[in-house]
């Protein structure tokens, strides 16, 4: 049995957007926080089917998100 819902995540969770994208490709996109806290949470909600469960997810996801350094641009010549 786990002891907090933090333990019942799995670990991979919080890359799970990230590692789909290689780290040395650029992503550009037009969308809100907001938008993405609610698509994420809506897909851990269906994926574990636990609102708090969820919630804890998103967090672990958009916090991970946020502590990454930006990239460093490159200037154009």
């Amino acid at each position: 049995m786990c002891n907090s819902l933090k333990d019942s995540i799995p670990p991979s969770a919080p890359f799970l957007l990230v590692s789909l994208v290689p780290l040395n490709a650029e992503l550009t996109m037009s969308t809100t926080l907001g938008d993405l806290i609610s698509t994420l949470y809506a897909h851990f909600l269906a994926q574990y089917g636990d609102e708090e469960l969820a919630s804890v997810a998103t967090a672990a996801v958009v916090n991970d998100l946020l502590s990454r350094p930006a990239p460093a641009r490159e200037e154009a010549a």
